[in-house]
């Protein structure tokens, strides 16, 4: 299965979120929904945002362009949101998976879609 697959059937095809990208942890876009981007910089905060979570507490989390504020971080799991709109980040062994909300989604399902493929990949060793 192609990283795209996971994106568009599996993240954006579960309708609990509306866009989404996974990162390499090292950097780049594997894939990502159409519209939606993730950038260099933005890659690297986040990453670092895991060990590290003071920056994304005082800055925000961005994303797309988009400044979130931080919700809460776990060496796992990014939560932030702005007004309507969200993003959930998990951290495999290899990758950031990065799924975006809108309203009427809730963050609750999308966290729930997003750390379910995140389990499952951990489990393939991703």
């Amino acid at each position: 299965m192609s990283w795209q697959s996971y994106v568009d059937d599996h993240l954006v095809g579960s309708g609990c979120v509306k866009h989404a990208a996974i990162v390499g942890l090292q950097g780049g876009v594997w894939a990502a929904s159409a519209g939606f981007s993730v950038s260099e910089a933005e890659i690297a905060s986040i990453v670092k945002g895991f060990t590290d979570p003071s920056g994304l507490q005082a800055s925000g989390v961005h994303v797309n362009g988009q400044k979130f504020m931080c919700l809460n971080v776990s060496d796992k799991v990014i939560r932030a949101k702005f007004k309507n709109t969200g993003i959930v980040a998990a951290k495999t062994s290899q990758a950031v998976l990065i799924g975006f909300f809108e309203e009427p989604q809730l963050i609750g399902n999308c966290s729930a879609t997003v750390e379910k493929l995140q389990e499952y990949l951990i489990g393939c060793n991703y």
